[in-house]
């Protein structure tokens, strides 16, 4: 009897004593797999490995400000004159318009306008003499000799000149660059033209 109870006791502790054992031994960690690679052709680029920079934003990402719709234009104009003002009349109003004397007579008219660097009016091309246009002579005179007068409307209605149609007429030609250009073409291309071979020869007269 005594050998039975020992047998049954040592048996309840043993069954007792398992769980505890199973419950203070942790479970083995299995290692991590390292990742298969894939071979790379020769000459390929390497992969780039991702970043692992730490993000500053809460998760939202940080790019660089565009500037490049921001950028001011290259080579715009300083402003932009949208009126005409009211000391200003338009060169288009002033071409072809009658220039009086100081007898009030029709001396000549407006042919073209000469302007300097700065866009100021240098001087007035007036057409002289001729008829419809024909034989007329260009005489410039200094815009600021003028004396324009406009009517409630804005528009070019007379211009005066403190000269005589006789002065304008005896004044010497006015020549624009293409003109003087064109006169040193036909003097430098005569002077080295060569002679007609059709010429009759120069006679010299008999010595007396």
């Amino acid at each position: 009897m005594r050998t039975k109870f020992g047998i049954t006791v040592a048996t309840a502790a043993l069954l007792l004593a398992v769980p505890a054992v199973a419950q203070t031994t942790a479970p083995a960690t299995p290692e991590p797999t390292p990742p298969v690679t894939q071979p790379q052709a020769p000459g390929a680029a390497p992969e780039s490995a991702p970043s692992t920079a730490p993000n500053m934003q809460g998760g939202t990402e940080m790019k660089a400000p565009d500037t490049s719709a921001a950028a001011p234009a290259i080579g715009a104009p300083a402003g932009f004159v949208t009126a005409q003002g009211e000391a200003q009349w338009m060169v288009s109003n002033l071409m072809g318009k009658s220039v009086v004397g100081t007898d009030d007579k029709t001396i000549g008219e407006i042919n073209d306008v000469v302007l300097d660097q700065e866009g100021k009016a240098d001087a007035a091309v007036i057409g002289v003499g001729g008829f419809l246009g024909i034989g007329q002579k260009n005489v410039a005179i200094p815009f600021s000799e003028l004396q324009v007068s406009k009517n409630a409307e804005g528009e070019v209605e007379k211009i005066m000149l403190s000269a005589t149609r006789e002065q304008l007429e005896q004044a010497p030609a006015f020549k624009t660059l293409a003109d003087i250009r064109s006169e040193q073409d036909r003097m430098s291309t005569g002077s080295t033209r060569p002679a007609d071979p059709t010429a009759p020869p120069a006679t010299t007269a008999p010595k007396q």
